[in-house]
């Protein structure tokens, strides 16, 4: 019998960076096993199995010198069936063990804690993969310190240092640049490496959600004396740049005089000044004499009283940059002596760079498509950058300053549909249920929540009634962080990010982009068709002959189910026709929970239908054309589908055009003269008969039907031949029912509907 497992909450209490993926290896020799199915959640994102990124399982007993990992996590694609999860074998000697999890995520080069646990048994399966168990992670509560390491002097690699607290550590890159992730907190941090002094920083503060700079090293060989500058300083086009030169005195030597010279490629830097100030000489009484020659220069220092014995900075030489473009020089020592004896020296670069860069992607909320053309700004200079085809964007050579950024683009109607203005109006009135992405695109007025205003004008915006969503003229949002749902309303989120000292490159800044309005998340780049049909959906307009100076063409559709919103566009010529209204009146959703857009434009009139209740499925007229006929007798036009989607899909292809033809009024002038034609059934409204008129232009086959506004068969009225000329049928309508009816004429090559209203006493 499978047992209960408990679980066991517990705070995410520490972080292990890694500059690469940790080495986690199973145990083995156990004699019991289980099996867990899990999905993971890493700051409300799911955490899959992309690039390097790992999940373990462990026993209680590990740390980082002993191992117990229990089992490595298998990540299973998604499927049809399932959302992609991560597969466990643990195992085990003791039952009722605890086990914890971890991940390690790629991009930031971290290890987590899983906030949750689970007890150890044997042979059973806990989740599957319809429904795994969650785990989560949640570094919320993370701050980020960073800084530099530099090595004065030695032969050792800046990448081996080790930079940790008492729970994380990482290594620097080739720059000497590192960042540890740590829960909030005080911490001591250590710089140490094999054949250097380790340093150590104390009461460092971490708080959430921000970074802590400038906590630098400078480590130095344990053998040796030496006078140093950084390893690599970096610097600016039209900046000067102060370089410390550094006296590593361990065995406490009396400093009396120092001699230092250095050259320097004067077509990079040249040389200004230098100083006391700053330094461990500053205040003591000690004098500074200097001169230079275009690429050099000579510093001497000297006691004037009691000499100090201790290390650091003794001089600060300032250099203007010469270069207008990216260069470098080194720093070389060609003299240094400290009390009239030489020590030994470690030079370094000044790197002049044209700036910082900072880069990123934008994705779409749904289905994450890159969106391209979207402009990224830094705000206080007003740098712009545009995504490309990929939806990347880069600045280059940014200065070092403050700066924000957001991201902005302007959209033609793509996303939009009448399916969208459905889904607003619904969850408007608590229908459906929208995710926290779903309901920012839904407020498209911008006012923090979501009204029957924002489906109005999705649906007014989306045919072209009206020119924006908003009194900004807003159509997209740009999110930089991740959306919490739990604050709605508003939900809140961040749409801007923040770059205090802009001191290194930036990368990974990504943004995820909203178009407003678009609650199905279909946008698009190219605006692909849909063309899965799920449904055999058609639709039908048929063709009509009409001697009358206004005429009503039904838009036939069969094979709706759950209709959430159709968008039509229907094109006719207007110098035959024009379009008066179109109506749901007399159609089988009059009654229903629909609303109805249309704009005339010239030549053709788009149409949005779409549901603010409950969804209808089911055959029949869905609408209502009033057309004005304007042309001549003989006069005709096609009128055709040139857009038919139904809740976003399209079924062009199953679509029936129709047409209309203007003819003469049936006279006595003889029956040659006629044509096929359906009249005005008299009269109408009628309470029990009516008289169903019509003319042959030659003896033929004809059909004549009554069907109720769900396009359900009343009655065949007659079904035979007829002689050429004008015919009278009386159709009696006891006992069918108050109600909208339609008589339809069928014969060769000709068919036409007309509409009959029932109204009984």
């Amino acid at each position: 019998m499978i047992k209960k497992v408990l679980i066991i909450l517990f705070l995410l209490s520490s972080s292990f960076l890694f500059a690469e993926p940790p080495d986690w290896e199973q145990i083995s020799g156990t004699q019991y096993s289980m099996i867990m199915i899990a999905d993971i959640t890493h700051n409300n994102t799911s955490f899959t199995g992309s690039g390097d990124n790992m999940a373990a399982a462990f026993g209680p007993n590990h740390t980082s010198t002993n191992n117990d990992c229990r089992a490595i996590g298998l990540w299973e694609e998604p499927a049809p069936s399932h959302n992609g999860f991560w597969y466990f074998t643990i195992v085990g000697d003791t039952i009722d063990q605890e086990i914890s999890f971890r991940i390690y995520d790629e991009t930031s080069e971290e290890v987590y804690s899983c906030n949750e646990t689970i007890q150890f048994d044997n042979n059973i399966t806990i989740g599957s993969p319809q429904s795994p168990f969650s785990l989560t992670v949640d570094n919320s509560d993370y701050g980020e310190v960073c800084g530099n390491v530099s090595l004065i002097g030695g032969s050792g690699s800046v990448t081996d240092v080790t930079v940790s607290t008492n729970t994380s550590t990482t290594n620097p890159d080739s720059s000497g640049y590192y960042t540890l992730f740590l829960p909030q907190g005080n911490y001591n941090i250590s710089a140490s490496l094999d054949g250097y002094y380790p340093q150590t920083i104390n009461n460092v503060e971490v708080l959430p959600g921000q970074t802590t700079e400038d906590i630098d090293f400078s480590l130095y060989p344990d053998n040796e004396e030496l006078l140093s500058v950084p390893a690599r300083t970096t610097t600016f086009v039209d900046t000067t740049v102060t370089i410390p030169i550094e006296l590593y005195n361990p065995d406490s030597l009396q400093i009396e005089g120092v001699t230092i010279s250095m050259s320097f490629d004067s077509t990079v830097v040249s040389y200004l000044d230098a100083t006391l100030d700053n330094t461990i000489l500053e205040n003591m009484n000690y004098s500074l004499m200097d001169n230079s020659s275009g690429d050099s220069f000579t510093c001497w220092i000297y006691s004037n009283a009691t000499p100090v014995n201790n290390s650091g900075v003794i001089l600060q030489a300032e250099f203007q940059v010469s270069t207008t473009n990216p260069d470098s020089t080194d720093l070389i020592f060609t003299d240094a002596q400290l009390n009239e004896n030489p020590v030994t020296t470690s030079g370094g670069v000044i790197e002049v760079l044209a700036g910082y860069n900072i880069s990123g992607n934008i994705y779409y909320y749904e289905n994450e498509l890159p969106i391209s053309d979207a402009e990224v700004i830094l705000e206080q200079q007003k740098i712009t950058s545009y995504t490309n085809l990929d939806g990347e964007y880069q600045f280059d050579g940014i200065a070092p300053g403050n700066y924000i950024s957001h991201a902005e683009k302007f959209d033609e109607l793509g996303g939009l549909s009448s399916m969208d203005a459905s889904r607003i109006a619904r969850y408007g009135i608590g229908l459906i249920n929208l995710n926290s992405y779903q309901i920012i695109a839904a407020d498209v007025t911008q006012n923090t929540y979501v009204s029957p205003t924002d489906a109005s004008r999705v649906a007014r915006y989306g045919i072209g009634l009206i020119d924006s969503l908003n009194a900004s003229n807003k159509d997209w949002l740009f999110v930089s962080d991740s959306v919490n749902s739990s604050n709605w309303p508003p939900i809140e989120y961040n749409s801007t990010k923040i770059y205090d000292s802009l001191s290194y490159n930036h990368y990974n800044q990504d943004f995820t982009g909203i178009r407003l309005g678009d609650v199905t998340g279909n946008w698009s780049e190219s605006k692909p068709v849909n063309n899965k049909h799920s449904k055999n959906i058609s639709a039908s307009i048929p063709d009509t002959t009409t001697s009358t100076s206004s005429v009503m063409i039904p838009i036939n559709v069969e094979n709706l189910t759950n209709l959430e919103g159709t968008d039509l566009t229907i094109s006719f010529d207007e110098g035959i026709v024009q379009l008066n209204e179109v109506t749901l009146d007399g159609s089988m959703l009059e009654d229903e929970d629909y609303e109805l857009q249309f704009i005339d434009n010239q030549n053709e009139t788009t149409i949005w239908i779409y549901s603010t209740g409950d969804l209808y499925s089911g055959s029949g007229v869905i609408a209502f054309m009033n057309f004005e006929v304007t042309g001549v007798i003989g006069d005709s036009t096609d009128i055709n589908f040139s857009q038919f989607t139904v809740n976003e899909i399209n079924y062009l292809d199953n679509t029936e055009n129709g047409s209309l033809t203007v003819v003469s009024e049936n006279t006595d002038a003889g029956i040659s003269s006629l044509n096929n034609q359906l009249l005005p059934n008299t009269p109408n409204p009628f309470s029990h008969s009516t008289n169903i008129e019509f003319s042959l232009k030659k003896r033929n086959e004809v059909k004549v039907q009554v069907y109720n506004i769900k396009g359900q068969l009343i009655e065949t009225v007659f079904e035979g031949k007829k002689e050429a000329g004008r015919h009278i049928i009386a159709w009696n309508a006891v006992n069918i029912g108050n109600g909208i009816y339609f008589y339809r004429m069928e014969t060769e090559g000709f068919v036409d509907v007309k509409k009959m209203i029932i109204l009984e006493d």
